[in-house]
């Protein structure tokens, strides 16, 4: 939590964000990536994969960036 908390008074985190509960859905994520490696099997599964994916989510979101012509 200080971490988030260090990173919203320096405005690289969004401020309007409840600390614990960002917490708890970054190490949320973590753990099920564990767990899916688990599951699936090394040989089926992609660590590395899964930290990146969860890494660009956790830096730009999973929306698409839309372009609207005017």
């Amino acid at each position: 939590e200080e971490i988030i908390r260090e990173g919203q008074s320096r405005r690289i985190y969004k401020r309007d964000l409840d600390h614990k509960a960002t917490r708890m859905v970054i190490f949320g994520a973590a753990q099920g990536i564990i767990h899916g490696a688990f599951l699936e099997g090394a040989e089926s599964f992609s660590l590395k994969a899964a930290k990146e994916t969860l890494k660009r989510i956790l830096k730009s979101g999973l929306m698409e960036e839309i372009q609207i012509g005017l």
